[in-house]
Order: C-alpha cells, then structure tokens, then sequence
C-alpha cells in the first residue's frame, strides 16, 4: 500500500506529507537524540520551497516577557 494514500485516508489533508524520503540511518548525538538540523540541512535540496529561518515566521511569541503596565487610577483611568 502506498504510504502516502494511507496518510490520505487518516490524516487532513494540511497534515499529508507532500513526499517521503527513505533513509538508512538518522543522525544522532551521544544521548541518541535525532539531530534535526543535520537531517534538514542534509536533505534541504528536496524541499519543495525552503523552510523559513529563524525569527521570519512571524505572528508568534516573542521571548521577551511582557511590558508590565501598572493599574490606571483617578483621573488617569480611561474606563471610570
């Protein structure tokens, strides 16, 4: 059965894999982590549009804490 047709039948369509590539081994480090930098920099020529860098996906959260804004009293407070 193809892998891909399976996926179709479970998954939306947004999650199906656009294609697959069969490897012999994946890079590790010593913990036995997969290394997923070295996994996409190794295939990244079979990427269909590259991948966006760090910090150009926009629209998520900073990792700066937020702004502490403190309580508008008396004349200051827009609301009452």
């Amino acid at each position: 059965m193809d892998l891909i047709a399976h996926t179709r039948t479970r998954l939306a369509a947004y999650k199906v894999p656009k294609y697959l590539v069969v490897v012999d081994s994946l890079p590790k480090n010593p913990s036995g982590k997969i290394l997923k930098r070295e996994l996409r920099d190794s295939h990244a020529h079979l990427a269909i549009s590259p991948p966006p860098a760090r910090g150009e996906l926009g629209g998520g959260f900073s990792r700066r804490p937020p702004t502490y804004l403190p309580p508008c009293r008396g004349e200051d407070n827009p609301w009452g």
